[in-house]
């Protein structure tokens, strides 16, 4: 997916996710998040990770959505290992 496409589904995500519901909704806030982090890994999004990673595993956990619940994992441990790396990099050498 081009940068300016990620932005748009992005865009159109958090819109979802801050709209009201007005009773029966077809998709869930833990769906939303799980879409978004998922986004966000394949996008290689740091901010994005760190925004939706956490608040996609709580939800997912919540509802019992094993699904929702690796797609959050994945994330999370996208965003750890992306630290880990960077820490590494950062290390003065000796």
């Amino acid at each position: 997916m081009a940068e300016g496409e990620f932005a748009l589904v992005r865009e159109h995500l958090e819109a979802a996710l801050n709209k009201p519901s007005q009773g029966w909704a077809p998709v869930g806030d833990h769906e939303l998040y799980s879409l978004l982090a998922d986004a966000a890994v394949q996008q290689r999004d740091e901010a994005a990770l760190r925004q939706y990673a956490a608040p996609a595993e709580e939800t997912a956990r919540r509802y019992d959505h094993r699904l929702y619940q690796a797609i959050a994992h994945r994330a999370c441990r996208v965003l750890l290992e992306r630290r880990r790396v960077d820490a590494v990099h950062q290390r003065p050498v000796l």
